[in-house]
C-alpha cells in the first residue's frame, strides 16, 4: 500500500479511537496546515536518499484531514525563507524532486527566525482558522537568539510549530523549545521523524485545536 494511504488510514483510525475512547471529536476542527522544509547543506543526504520525500508523504494526510482547503502551503528555509508551490493531492508524490531539488541547491545555512517570522505574519492574517506549522529539519539553527525572540513573539498568536527531526542529530535546541521561558503559551513541540507512524504529534494537534 502506498505510504500516503498507509499514513492516512493510521490517522483516520486514531481520530476514530479518540472519539470512541475519550469522546473527543476532531472531525469538526479546522486549521491552516503549512510546511517548512530545511534546505541547509547538511540536509543534502536526506534529500538524495528520499528521506525528505518520505517524510512529506507521511505528513501530508494531516493537511488533507485538518486543513480548510486540503492544500498545504510549503516554504523552504536555510539562510532565508523561500515560498514554494502549494502541496496538493496531485503533486505530493513527486513534490520534493519537482519543487525543491529542481530549483534549489541544498547548500545553505540553517536559520529558524526567518520562517518563524513568516509564520507570525500568516497567523496575523484575517482568517477564522488557526495556523498549524510543520517543520522538517535535521539539526540546530545558527540563529538561536533571534529564533528564541521570534518563537516568543509567535506565541502571542494562534499558531503552533510541530518540529520533526530527520537524521541522527541530538536536536538540543528543538528539545529545549518545549521549555522556552517567557512565552504567552507553549506553542512548540518536537518529535523525531521515526515517530511519525506512531502519531505522537497528534497530541500537539489535539492540544492546539482544543485551545483555539
Amino acid at each position: 500500500m502506498e505510504k500516503f494511504e498507509q499514513a492516512k488510514i493510521c490517522l483516520d483510525k486514531k481520530i476514530i479511537s479518540l472519539k470512541k475512547e475519550k469522546n473527543i471529536d476532531l472531525t469538526h476542527h479546522i486549521c491552516r496546515v503549512e510546511l517548512y522544509i530545511d534546505i541547509s547543506g547538511s540536509m543534502s543526504g536526506r534529500f538524495e536518499y528520499g528521506k525528505v520525500q518520505d517524510a512529506v508523504t507521511r505528513i501530508f494526510p494531516v493537511a488533507v484531514l485538518f486543513d480548510d482547503d486540503h492544500v498545504m502551503p510549503v516554504s523552504a528555509f536555510g539562510n532565508g525563507v523561500y515560498p514554494l508551490a502549494d502541496m496538493t493531492l496531485q503533486n505530493y508524490a513527486t513534490y520534493v524532486k519537482r519543487e525543491i531539488l529542481s530549483k534549489y541547491s541544498i547548500t545553505e545555512g540553517t536559520n529558524y527566525a526567518p520562517f518563524v517570522r513568516q509564520a507570525i505574519e500568516r497567523a496575523k492574517e484575517d482568517s477564522p482558522y488557526p495556523l498549524f506549522n510543520i517543520v522538517i529539519t535535521d539539526g540546530d539553527c545558527h540563529d538561536k537568539r533571534q529564533s528564541d525572540m521570534a518563537f516568543r513573539e509567535s506565541a502571542k498568536y494562534k499558531g503552533f510549530f510541530q518540529c520533526i527531526g530527520i537524521g541522527d542529530d541530538d536536536f538540543d535546541y528543538l528539545n529545549r523549545l518545549d521549555n522556552l521561558g517567557d512565552r504567552f503559551a507553549d506553542n512548540t513541540a518536537f518529535v523525531p521523524v521515526d515517530e511519525i507512524e506512531k502519531l505522537i504529534f497528534l497530541k500537539s494537534i489535539l492540544q492546539f485545536l482544543l485551545l483555539c
